[in-house]
């Protein structure tokens, strides 16, 4: 901000969008701020102190458009989008439900035989409590605690963000079983992957801010509705895209991404709302060691212990 207006006080003001309904509903609330020069009475002279007209709360199109121009620098130095794909993703994001005694076999439509979950292509995220992920990986010993099977793409193909599956219905039913699981991916080293997430509309339509650690990544392109192989990649941007660690996908809509998976080690890939980690929109992925030591993760004796710290959080350290 360069503070270049006539010297007084002056609102600042953040206000959080979300879906309309039939979406869940949280109380609206905007922090607020004063921005005040130096020497001007704590009064302001007398005068008002106007605040911002805010978009509608509901308006979510401005965070689109603000997210999807933006773009990175184009420089020799700076690191080139990878033009080739080893393995390549589309997940969807959204919640689901499992059932309260542990079977696939339970009324559902938000009822209280079920518990609702956050979803990545409809496997819900079980994060280990008792071990550390990384730790049963560098020892072989990651049987009984996780496989290493995360889906390419989703169970079934369907209109992602038809919007009549926010509100429960048969439709919806007969998507909404998930499985619960700790399911990881491996990437040998220098993999080039490419990741499409899509919003879903199911049982929600908010928007995902997804967040991987360990990397930065290009964001190619975003685009709202269903992703369209046929017709989106001609939209993708490989000279000047945005480098990133998070990306917003937005509300019923889709974000591509890529990166080389060039940084042993096991790391989390998550949305950032929080509510959404705990309900399991996540996974992990594993990229192999390479032979030299500057490609290899350090031995795991070198670690330090945090007992204040919960496993489920050491797991990804």
């Amino acid at each position: 901000m360069k503070a270049d207006a006539p010297p007084g006080h002056y609102h600042m003001l953040a206000l959080a969008n979300q879906p309309p309904p039939p979406d869940l509903q949280i109380p609206l609330f905007a922090s607020r701020g004063l921005v005040r020069y130096a020497g001007v009475p704590a009064d302001n002279g007398g005068l008002p102190v106007p605040a911002p007209l805010m978009p509608d709360q509901h308006n979510t199109m401005p965070s689109f458009y603000f997210h999807n121009n933006l773009t990175g620098l184009a420089h020799p130095d700076r690191r080139r989008v990878p033009m080739h794909v080893d393995e390549r993703f589309f997940v969807t994001l959204g919640l689901g439900s499992i059932c309260r005694d542990g079977t696939m076999r339970c009324n559902r439509r938000r009822s209280n035989e079920t518990i609702v979950v956050a979803t990545m292509n409809n496997v819900s995220f079980h994060h280990p409590t008792t071990t550390s992920l990384l730790e049963r990986y560098y020892a072989g010993a990651g049987e009984g605690v996780y496989t290493e099977d995360f889906p390419e793409q989703p169970p079934r193909p369907y209109s992602y963000t038809d919007r009549s599956l926010i509100p429960p219905g048969p439709l919806e039913e007969v998507l909404e079983p998930t499985l619960k699981a700790t399911k990881l991916r491996r990437f040998k080293y220098n993999t080039s992957v490419e990741i499409v997430f899509q919003s879903t509309a199911l049982l929600q339509s908010d928007s995902n801010p997804i967040h991987l650690h360990g990397y930065d990544f290009f964001v190619l392109v975003q685009g709202l509705g269903n992703f369209n192989p046929k017709r989106d990649y001609n939209k993708f941007n490989y000279h000047n895209p945005q480098l990133r660690n998070t990306v917003q996908v937005p509300r019923t809509g889709w974000a591509a991404v890529r990166f080389v998976a060039d940084n042993p080690g096991l790391w989390y890939l998550h949305c950032h709302f929080e509510f959404h980690i705990v309900m399991g929109m996540a996974t992990t992925f594993i990229v192999e060691n390479r032979p030299t030591p500057e490609t290899s993760l350090p031995p795991l004796a070198k670690f330090k212990r945090c007992n204040t710290v919960p496993m489920v959080s050491s797991a990804y350290l």
